[in-house]
C-alpha cells in the first residue's frame, strides 16, 4: 500500500508539473500567435518563410520562458540546468552535426542502393531561401527539443528513471507530429525511434546541445538542402536533389523518406552506436590503479 502511494505521488508530480509547463506555454503563446492564428495563416500564404520564422521564433521564446518559470519558481534551480550548461558545448555541437549528417547520408545511400531514391543533378541552391529555411528549422528544432527533452524529461527522470524518461518523451515526440502521420504506422514508429535517439543523446551528454545539433542537421539537410519532405511537409519548393520512387515501405510514401523502413533500420543502428560510445566513454573515464 505504501509503495502504491509513492508510485501515485510520483505520477501526480510528473502530471502536474508537465501540465503546468504546457499551461504557461499556452498562456504565453496566446497574445502572439493563438489569438490571431487565422490571420497568420492568410498572411503566411502571401509572405511564406518570414511568417514561418515569426511563428517559430515566438514558439521558441515562449517555451523557453515557460521552462524558466518552472525551474525558477517551482524547482528553484538555474535556468541553464534544463540543458544549456556550457560544459562540452563545442564538442557536443560538432558531434551532433557529425551524427546527424551521417544518419541522413547513410539513409540516402542505402535508398540509392535499393533504387528507391533517384539523384538529380540539374538543380542549384538559392542562398537567401536556404538561410531563411535554415533559420526556421533551427528555431523549430530548439522548440521541439526544449519541449520533448529538458524540463519534462528531467521531471520524469527525477520521479522514475532515465529509461522511462526516454520512452515517455519519445511518445510525446510522436504526439507532437500526430497531425502529419495520416493514419500510417511506420512514420510514427520512426518518429518514436528518432525520439529515442534524441533522448539518449540528451541523457548521455546531460545537455541539449547534442540532441539539438543532431535534430537540426537532419532536418536542415533533408528539407532545406536536399528538398525532401520533413515530417510530410516540404520546406522549400525551389529545388529537389532527390526523388523517391517505389513501394511506400522503402520511400515512406507521402510522408517522405522519414517514413521508410530504411530510416527505421539506420536510426536503430545509430541508437545502438550512441549507447556503445557512451559505455566506452564512461569506461575510459574510470581511473585505473597504478
Amino acid at each position: 500500500m505504501k509503495n502504491l502511494k509513492i508510485i501515485l505521488l510520483r505520477i501526480w508530480t510528473v502530471f502536474w508539473k508537465s501540465g503546468l509547463f504546457f499551461l504557461f506555454w499556452g498562456i504565453l503563446l496566446t497574445p502572439f500567435i493563438l489569438a490571431f492564428s487565422d490571420k497568420l495563416e492568410g498572411i503566411g500564404n502571401i509572405y511564406g518563410i518570414p511568417v514561418k520564422i515569426y511563428i517559430e521564433l515566438i514558439a521558441m521564446l515562449t517555451i523557453l520562458c515557460s521552462a524558466w518559470i518552472m525551474v525558477s519558481f517551482f524547482d528553484q534551480r538555474p535556468f541553464v540546468s534544463i540543458g544549456f550548461m556550457r560544459d562540452h558545448l563545442i564538442r557536443d555541437i560538432l558531434l551532433g552535426i557529425g551524427i546527424g549528417a551521417a544518419w541522413l547520408l547513410l539513409s540516402i545511400v542505402v535508398s540509392l542502393i535499393l533504387r528507391s531514391a533517384v539523384l538529380h543533378s540539374t538543380h542549384s541552391l538559392v542562398g537567401l531561401t536556404l538561410l531563411f529555411s535554415g533559420t526556421a528549422v533551427l528555431l523549430n528544432t530548439v522548440t521541439q527539443e526544449v519541449l520533448s527533452r529538458s524540463y519534462i524529461f528531467q521531471t520524469i527522470e527525477s520521479q522514475t528513471n532515465a529509461v522511462w524518461a526516454v520512452i515517455l518523451t519519445s511518445i510525446l515526440f510522436v504526439l507532437l507530429h500526430a497531425s502529419a502521420l495520416q493514419s500510417t504506422w511506420l512514420p510514427a514508429v520512426n518518429i518514436f525511434f528518432a525520439g529515442i535517439l534524441f533522448g539518449v543523446a540528451y541523457y548521455v551528454s546531460k545537455n541539449l546541445w547534442l540532441p539539438i545539433s543532431i535534430h537540426f542537421i537532419w532536418n536542415f539537410l533533408l528539407g532545406s538542402v536536399f528538398g525532401l519532405a520533413v515530417s510530410g511537409r516540404n520546406l522549400v519548393d525551389s529545388w529537389k536533389f532527390f526523388s523517391l520512387k517505389g513501394p511506400s515501405l522503402l520511400t515512406g510514401g507521402s510522408f517522405g523518406l522519414e517514413g521508410s523502413i530504411v530510416v527505421t533500420a539506420v536510426t536503430i543502428l545509430f541508437i545502438a552506436g550512441l549507447l556503445m560510445w557512451y559505455k566506452f566513454y564512461n569506461k575510459s573515464q574510470i581511473p585505473t590503479d597504478k
